[in-house]
């Protein structure tokens, strides 16, 4: 019994996670559109994204991390005051958060709100091609 309970822990339970979120989450390839460039904060952010290892758990631009939330529209559901408390300490947010607290300094965390203010922004770039060209589809 215990050997079944190890098992279901170990590999069933993260699986059933993994696709959960999966099917609310719609994570997709991306080409970022010409034209839209990134500033030194958002550079300093994307390195940063990558540096702290955030791509190991979220994904963006259809990248897929391990357990976390895809994060390419994070930035319009959570304003900046949100996301830099949530970045500082996830727990003093919401104390179930499975999100571990990484050192990060305050400047740090500007830069990747930042980066993640710009994912959302080329992600909605996108969405008004898309649609412009499924209108000239139907038309």
């Amino acid at each position: 019994m215990l050997r079944i309970l190890l098992i279901f822990a170990a590999v069933i339970l993260p699986m059933s996670v993994f696709i959960f979120m999966g099917k609310n989450q719609e994570a997709r390839e991306l080409v970022i559109p010409p034209g839209i460039e990134l500033t030194d904060a958002e550079k300093e952010g994307k390195i940063l994204f990558k540096q702290k290892g955030c791509q190991t758990c979220h994904s963006i631009f259809g990248t897929r991390g391990g357990y976390g939330p895809i994060l390419d529209r994070v930035a319009k559901v959570r304003d900046e005051k949100y996301l830099h408390k949530w970045l500082f300490d996830p727990k003093s947010v919401r104390k179930t958060a499975k999100m571990p607290r990484i050192k990060l300094e305050h400047a740090e965390i500007d830069k990747l709100i930042a980066f993640l203010q710009w994912v959302n922004m080329v992600n909605e770039e996108v969405d008004k091609i898309e649609k412009k060209e499924q209108e000239q589809k139907k038309g």
